[in-house]
């Protein structure tokens, strides 16, 4: 897949629901199957497991208007397994999304590099002479400066998880 053609969350018109359900076998299978229903498009799904529990965070995104993210909401809190559905709205929530970061550079532009990924605290995994590969975890808008920033530097590859939402945050 081209990544130029991968969709990018849109904060101004996506939206985020949270779901917390029962770590239940085929709980999830069942969730996903009910989402393929009613959501036209996902932009991206990220489970998390609930801490010593029996319960997982599932963050969905998806494209459009609040109505429609919360007609998508009220079919999933159907489900048996499913425990709490919410949509986020901004500034409800933190959220991240983990990027591993490559960008070839050598020299001073691998210096400049390595200077922007310190900045937002990006873990660097990987030092060659001629690349180098970061872990970056930040809210979306960030990651997209830094590729921006590191792709005038060298040729830059960006592999992204979706978007973890934590509510009350």
């Amino acid at each position: 897949m081209d990544p130029k053609k991968m969709i990018e969350p849109n904060p101004s018109t996506d939206q985020v629901l949270s779901i917390l359900m029962d770590d239940a076998p085929l709980a999830q299978e069942r969730l996903l199957n009910a989402l393929r229903r009613r959501a036209d498009r996902v932009i991206s799904i990220t489970t998390t497991r609930e801490r010593e529990s029996d319960a997982v965070w599932v963050t969905v995104v998806v494209p459009g208007a609040r109505s429609v993210a919360e007609a998508v909401g009220r079919h999933l809190a159907k489900l048996v397994e499913v425990r709490e559905v919410a949509v986020l709205a901004p500034g409800d929530f933190v959220g991240l999304q983990l990027a591993l970061v490559s960008v070839y550079a050598s020299g001073s532009a691998q210096d400049e590099a390595s200077d922007i990924l310190s900045q937002v605290g990006a873990r660097l995994l990987k030092i060659t002479p001629t690349e180098l590969c970061a872990q970056l975890t930040d809210c979306p808008e960030t990651v997209d400066v830094v590729v921006r920033s590191l792709e005038r530097i060298g040729k830059t590859r960006a592999l992204r998880a979706g978007l973890v939402a934590f509510a009350g945050a």
